[in-house]
């Protein structure tokens, strides 16, 4: 049982043919039972690395993580 939120700020520039993804700020904020503060940041940081869409955006992108245990 537990909670999790994660929310992204993404900032765009105007390109000629469109739009770039030039950053993306993550902030997750969580609550889950039987782990504590070190394993959750560590799951979050493991996320955050191997996520195929950050991959694909291929952009600079940050992590904010806060552990309501």
């Amino acid at each position: 049982d537990g909670t999790l939120s994660t929310d992204a700020k993404v900032s765009l520039e105007k390109q000629d043919a469109g739009f770039t993804v030039t950053k993306s700020a993550l902030s997750t904020t969580g609550k889950v039972d039987g782990i504590d503060r070190a394993k959750f940041e560590e799951i979050a940081v493991d996320a955050k690395e191997n996520c195929p869409i950050s991959k694909l955006l291929n952009c600079e992108i940050t992590l904010e993580t806060t552990f309501d245990g």
